[in-house]
Order: structure tokens, then sequence, then C-alpha cells
């Protein structure tokens, strides 16, 4: 029992430590901020309306240069304000309301094409059409709107800067400590394949989960260190770290460059299942040691050199003992076991590597690259607007995802306004957060989001049953708002409780019935979560675009609108 509370409390430790918690501070210091100074200057609905351009400007600020990370958010926040003043004069028109959403929808989510970082503008431009039914402010004319948000998106970079300029080292380290761990747990998902046959079909899927996962971080990596090094110069700590990267990257080619032949590994050592289960005990042991590397880089520890030195003499000898278990015959049992061993040595030389670098054991030259070489290391996006024309058919993945989403919104918002919804917006806001070009993702999503809502509120009713307090009310919309936004990459479910609370409380503030709030926010979170898994459903597996392909040629060729006609009318 102390093991499993030491466990706990030590990954609490790391979660605060986290660049997700402390990007989730910044954010909600960006939000909380302007209401309050803004209630106490009478204002309320000016605070609220630079909160929200905080709010839809804050996604696109991820990893990457200085430049690349502040462009896309002035972008999202000049999106989200041109939006917000279109659908503001639009709503005045319900006959305009529908064809305009939907062109907006697809014209939006189609610029996603532009690659991960344009899909997080794109975001914001989606979300801001979906808080435009909000009716939030009602005193402020609709360009008044636009250009407040676009000043909460700017008011949130601020400080988003502000923090990096304190703190300039901090996100480089945690992502470099993550990316430790996804290795290391990648080594133990490989070693438990040699020996547990049963559950060799869901470890395959584990593994490949995570090297999406390393690719993706080591994507991020790239981008960081090398924008680093050309503005710091080769400093110790950009080299150190540099060094560190270049070896991970090798560990996970290396990995995927000797794939294990498990059913024939069963079948010749089918009696000796002992002597693989030393070769996982190997393997785990070298894990284990990436995963300490990535809590010394985390809290910023130090060994001390006795330490190291031991520590690599005990993988040398672990390596010995397990080099004495393999026999001299030529037979295929030993080219087995031998290409094994030869493949954990060449890891374990990494790993070693890194430990040696770290605490300035290594004894290399310094890795020296000329600014045209660097740019050769990191993915180049396109941004021709041929892309736009490029994509614009049904083998387009995004072309694809933004007709669905468009399709699927419309049905949801008419669903919404047929049956007078009171909060109709909240079910296209569960569409567009939950809705992905991935049937396995959507399809998850929608029963985390589902389930997190129900959690969400019977926690929120069991609060409003014990006090009325409004104060509480604010206290702990804050607290939830904070704690939803730093896990909505690290877990959707919880995420999803803490929006649900968040937005009860919140909405409490405003209007007393919590209890209709609760009802509303369940009901509409359901609808819209079923309405984005039936959208994928219908049209999101391979074949099933056939229908609506057909739809569409029967209205837009008797019509003779062309692609390009289409495109510019859209875009």
């Amino acid at each position: 029992m102390p093991n499993i509370i030491l466990t706990y409390w030590q990954e609490f430790l790391k979660y605060i430590r986290s660049t997700d918690f402390s990007k989730a501070m910044v954010l909600t210091f960006a939000i909380g901020s302007p209401v309050g100074i803004f209630i106490w200057l009478g204002n309320f609905e000016i605070g609220v309306v630079l909160a929200m351009g905080a709010l839809l400007s804050s996604p696109s600020d991820i990893p990457g240069s200085f430049r690349h990370r502040n462009i896309g958010v002035i972008l999202a926040a000049m999106l989200a304000g041109i939006v917000s003043i279109i659908m503001g004069y639009a709503s005045a028109y319900l006959w305009l309301v529908l064809p305009l959403l939907g062109i907006l929808m697809f014209g939006i989510a189609y610029l996603a094409v532009y690659g991960f970082r344009a899909s997080l503008v794109v975001f914001a431009g989606l979300f801001a059409i979906v808080l435009s039914f909000a009716n939030i402010s009602t005193e402020i004319l609709p360009w008044e709107r636009g250009l407040l948000i676009v000043g909460g998106g700017l008011w949130y970079l601020v400080l988003s800067n502000i923090w990096n300029f304190l703190n300039p080292k901090h996100h480089t380290e945690q992502l470099l400590a993550e990316c430790l761990e996804l290795t290391a747990k990648y080594l133990k998902t490989r070693a438990h394949l040699l020996t547990e046959t049963a559950k060799r079909e869901k470890l395959q899927k584990e593994l490949f989960i995570l090297q999406t996962d390393l690719n993706e971080k080591h994507e991020s990596l790239r981008n960081i260190l090398i924008n680093a090094r050309r503005a710091s110069g080769n400093s110790n700590y950009a080299r150190k770290r540099l060094l560190i990267f270049i070896e991970l990257v090798d560990i996970l080619e290396l990995a995927m460059a000797n794939p294990v032949d498990y059913s024939k590994m069963d079948e010749v050592l089918q009696e000796d299942r002992e002597l693989l289960e030393r070769f996982k005990k190997l393997i785990k042991k070298i894990a284990f040691q990436l995963d300490e590397i990535s809590v010394v880089i985390e809290k910023k520890k130090k060994s001390s050199t006795k330490e190291i030195r031991q520590y690599l003499k005990a993988v040398e000898e672990n390596f010995q003992e397990v080099r004495m278990l393999i026999s001299s015959e030529n037979n295929e049992k030993t080219f087995l076991l031998q290409n094994l061993f030869d493949y954990l040595e060449k890891q374990g030389q990494k790993i070693n590597t890194i430990v040696r670098v770290l605490h300035n054991l290594d004894t290399r030259e310094p890795v020296l690259l000329k600014n045209k070489e660097v740019s050769q290391f990191i993915t180049p996006q396109d941004y021709d607007p041929k892309m736009l024309v490029e994509n614009f058919n049904f083998g387009s993945p995004i072309f694809k995802h933004s007709l669905r989403l468009a399709i699927v919104i419309l049905v949801g918002f008419s669903i919404g306004l047929y049956f007078s919804f009171e909060n109709a917006y909240w079910i296209i806001l569960t569409i567009v957060v939950i809705m992905r070009p991935n049937y396995g993702l959507t399809k998850d999503r929608s029963k985390q989001r589902i389930v997190g809502t129900l959690i969400g509120a019977v926690i929120a009713l069991g609060i409003v049953f014990i006090t009325k307090n409004q104060v509480v009310y604010g206290i702990l919309g804050l607290f939830s708002l904070t704690l939803a936004f730093s896990l909505i990459q690290r877990n959707y479910r919880t995420a999803a409780v803490f929006i649900t609370l968040s937005i009860v409380f919140i909405y409490s503030l405003l209007k007393p019935d919590v209890f209709n709030v609760i009802q509303f926010r369940v009901i509409d979170t359901v609808l819209g979560a079923g309405l984005a898994a039936l959208g994928i459903l219908f049209y999101g597996r391979p074949g099933s675009h056939n229908i609506l392909k057909m739809w569409l040629k029967k209205v837009l060729v008797p019509t003779k609108i062309t692609c390009k006609k289409l495109i510019v009318f859209i875009i």
C-alpha cells in the first residue's frame, strides 16, 4: 500500500511539473484576468469576449520555433475574430445561417491540408463559429466582438511568451523526458512480446501506437532543438540535448530495422522459455535506465560519477551473463539468439552513450552542422495554394472529413433548432471537438466524452446539493477549467469530467437554475457525440463515401459547378 501511494504521489508531482499543467495555468490566467478586471470596471461582457479570444487562440500554441508559434497564435486569433464578425451579422437572418454554417465549416476545416499547426488554427475558426451562437455579448456589436477576440488572443500570446522567456528550457526538458519515457515503454513492450504469446495481438497494437507517438515527439524535438541551436549557437547544453536526441532516434530506428519473427522463435525455442525470460529481463533492465534518465532530466537531478560508472559496469556484466547462455553450435536456435543478442548489445551501447553524454563522460567531438545542413533535418510544410485544388477530391482524407463534419454539424444544429434546445450550440460544439478523420479515434472519443460528461454531471449534482454558494461555484469552475486544459492531451475522459464541471459552475454564475444547466449539458453532449459517431460510421470507413459521392454528382453536375468554382465560392 505505501508503494502505491508513493507511486501516485510521484505521478502527481510529475503532472504538476509538466508543460501541460504550466500551459493550463497560463491559459487560466489569460481567461480569468480580463473577466476579473472588467467585472471590477463594470463591463462583464467585454471581459468574457476577451477571455473567449484567449481560449480560441491557445490550442495553436504548440512546440516549434518562436516565429512559427507566434504566427500560429496570431492567425488563430485573426481567423476566430473574422469568423465571429461574419456569423454575428449573419445571425440576424435565419435563412442565411444554415447555408453559411455549412460553407464555413467545410471551408475552414478544409484548410487543415496545410498540416498539424494549420489544423489547430482551423480549430480556432470552427470553435469561433460554435461560440457565435452562445449569445454571450448582447450589447457588443459583431465587429467589436471580433476585435475583442483578436485582442484576447494577443493577450494570451503575450503571457505565453513571458512564461517561455522565464522558463526557456522547461518545454525542451519536458519533451525530452517524455521521449525517453516513451522509448523505454516501447522497449519494454517488445520485451513482453518475447514471452507473452497470448497477448501478442494486443501488444503489437500498443507497439504501433507507441511508434506513432514517438515519431510525433521526435518531430517536435527536432524542430525545437535545431531552431534553438540556430538561435543560441552550439552551446554545451544544446550539444548535449542534440546528442541525446540523435541516440533516441537511432534506438527507435534500430528497433524497427530488427523485427522479430515471433512464431519462428516460439517454434525453435519451445523448450527454452527460461532463456527468453533472461533476454526479457535484460531488455527491461536497459529500458529501465531510460526511465531513470528521464527522471534525471525532468527533476534536474545529478548523479555521482561513481554511481554512473557502477551502472555501466553492471550492464556490461548482465550482457556477459546472457552471452554465456548462447551456445557456439551452428544451428537455427543459435542464429536466432545471436541476432537478438547483437540487437540488444547495440541498444545497450546507445543507452550507455546517453548516460555518458548526460553526465559529461562523453568524449566525442561536438556535432557541428551548418544552417543549410540543419534545414535538411526539419520537415518543411508546403503552403502552396495548389494544395487546395489537389486535395479537392474524395481521395483526400481532409476533404472527406471536412464534408462529413459540415453535414453532421448542419444535422445537429437543425435538430437543436427544431426541438428548441436551450443551448443547441453545445450539440455542434461536441461534434467539432469529437469528430476526427479516423473512425476508431472518433468512436473512442465519443465514448470517453459521454462517460466523462455523465461522471461530471453526477459530481456537479452532488456539489449543488451540498452548497448553493456562488463563490464556491466560481472557485470550482476556475479550478476545473485548469485541470481540464492540462489533462485534455493526457486523459480525454478525465478532461471531459472537468470540462463538464467547469461549464456547469460557470453557467451557474450566470443562471441560478443549475439543475437545468446540468440536464441540458448531458442531453446535448450525448446527442452531439451520437451524431459524430453516426456520421463517421456512415462515411468513415473504406467505400462508404460512394453513396455521398453519387449524391454530390447528381447535385453538382446538373448545375455545372466545377471544383475550381466551388473552391473559390467556399474559401
